[in-house]
């Protein structure tokens, strides 16, 4: 908080438009109610579908992918209206993000990491070492490509007999290492895209990280404080 007190005094302007938005009557912004249900509908749908793929024996990229189909055919919009409004260069950077993550499993890398890790002994340096390797690769990496390339490496470690006090060491590292760059975490990257696309400010990866990483530094800290408590309690 101290570090973003600059910010808390929020411009004219800010507040002109807060007091606008707050101003709007909600029922006005909803164009088609019959519409709106039905998608919610479509969107119910497919969270269910992602709940229970594995027992339907379908991939979620199927269920994402038929769900957006059924609710572009219920809009009766040709797909050159909607693909106007889909933020496409996000999209495409979730898509390298996650080539680079299979891409460093092929290579061997995550193999790498898996080793360097399994070789530490001591239980507690163990679960410290994988809140800030996780924290690290969250932040350069995302969080979500971070966290997919971690589970077998924590599965394999709890499978040679490693603290089950991992889980959370990866949890911890992963989630909080994600705030310490624009491309750490999903909200991240498409905050900074709409903020960009929609407002006069622009917010580069060097700003961001400038203000992001002294304090996800001191979120890690924090948290490795936590997972030795729970290392040396049992808890």
């Amino acid at each position: 908080m101290l570090s973003f007190k600059k910010y808390l005094k929020a411009k004219t302007r800010a507040k002109d438009g807060l007091q606008n938005f707050l101003a709007t009557d909600p029922s006005t912004v909803i164009v088609d109610k019959p519409l709106l249900k039905k998608l919610l509908i479509v969107f119910g749908c497919v969270l269910l579908g992602f709940i229970f793929h594995e027992t339907l024996d379908y991939e979620m990229s199927l269920i994402a992918m038929t769900g957006a189909a059924v609710g572009l055919l219920i809009s009766k919009k040709s797909f050159e209206e909607i693909a106007q409004e889909i933020e496409w260069d996000t999209l495409f950077f979730f898509v390298g993000l996650f080539t680079i993550t299979f891409a460093l499993e092929d290579v061997g890398i995550i193999s790498y990491v898996t080793k360097f890790i399994g070789g530490i002994r001591t239980e507690w340096l163990l679960s410290l070492a994988l809140v800030w390797i996780a924290g690290l690769c969250a932040t350069f990496i995302g969080a979500v490509p971070t966290t997919v390339a971690m589970i077998p490496v924590v599965r394999g470690l709890l499978a040679s007999g490693a603290n089950p006090v991992i889980w959370w060491a990866l949890a911890l590292g992963a989630c909080l290492g994600g705030n310490g760059s624009a491309i750490g975490a999903a909200a991240n990257i498409v905050g900074v895209s709409l903020m960009n696309k929609h407002t006069s400010q622009k917010i580069g990866f060097a700003s961001f990280f400038r203000q992001a990483f002294p304090l996800t530094i001191s979120y890690l800290a924090v948290s490795s404080a936590y997972i030795l408590f729970l290392e040396f309690t049992g808890w």
